[in-house]
């Protein structure tokens, strides 16, 4: 995990801002840390997208946790803070990542709107697949297995719609991240999810956790992978393959 966080290249920077809302896409670059980020002194904010764009409806936080290659889509609002200096802090290392430092002097009228954009309708699931994100014989694994490029482990139809499980079987962090299509969260540990995960197309999993997604896949036939984003765990060969083929004549 290294011993110095950065932003944008830089340890612990400051970036002067006005008594306005500002729109922030944050990317967690990490190879493997993960983050909880808050704003000081319980400052919240607004996330208005993820890794698949805009959310249905913007969703009022004060804490997020974030993997690696998660992104997050916010605004900040600083109207009423000229003179602060507000943190932006990971929790789990209790470290400080950036200082907003709020100057005054604009009159902001903006808004958020309450809806931002309609949840694509993908049908009803007619396959189930359950995917095991674990570690095995030193290896980590998907199902049981590390990847080998000549195995295809799913085959769905292009046009239809399935679930997919995403289970993490040990105590080590996993982040999902499917390629081809976005998925929509349908359960998280059986039960709903949070509104800010409606859509992604990558997936927290701490240890022992369970996501359940449904995908429609829209786009085109071929192989596409399935794997961990935290680098050493993919690199360590936890990916595997899946291939959507053509319907039947």
């Amino acid at each position: 995990t290294g011993s110095h966080i950065l932003v944008n290249g830089l340890p612990q920077p400051y970036f002067d801002v006005t008594d306005r809302k500002y729109r922030f896409r944050i990317l967690n670059a990490s190879n493997s840390r993960d983050y909880a980020l808050t704003l000081s002194p319980g400052q919240p904010f607004v996330q208005i997208g993820t890794d698949s764009g805009l959310l249905p409806a913007p969703v009022s936080r004060t804490a997020a946790r974030i993997g690696s290659a998660e992104r997050l889509d916010i605004v900040i609002d600083f109207a009423g803070k000229a003179g602060a200096n507000i943190l932006l802090t990971d929790t789990l290392s209790n470290t400080p990542l950036l200082q907003f430092r709020v100057t005054s002097g604009f009159a902001d009228n903006s808004s958020i709107p309450a809806a931002l954009r309609t949840l694509p309708l993908i049908g009803s699931p007619t396959v189930t697949r359950t995917f095991e994100f674990d570690r095995r014989g030193g290896a980590w694994t998907i199902n049981g297995q590390p990847f080998d490029p000549a195995v295809v482990i799913a085959q769905p139809v292009l046009g239809t719609t399935e679930k997919w499980v995403f289970r993490n079987g040990g105590g080590w962090i996993h982040m999902v991240h499917v390629h081809d299509v976005d998925q929509q969260c349908v359960t998280r540990n059986g039960a709903a999810c949070p509104p800010y995960e409606a859509m992604k197309e990558a997936w927290f999993l701490n240890g022992g956790e369970t996501v359940e997604v449904k995908l429609e896949f829209t786009d085109h036939t071929g192989r596409y992978v399935i794997h961990c984003h935290v680098l050493e765990h993919e690199d360590s060969a936890m990916m595997t393959q899946f291939e959507v083929v053509a319907a039947s004549p």
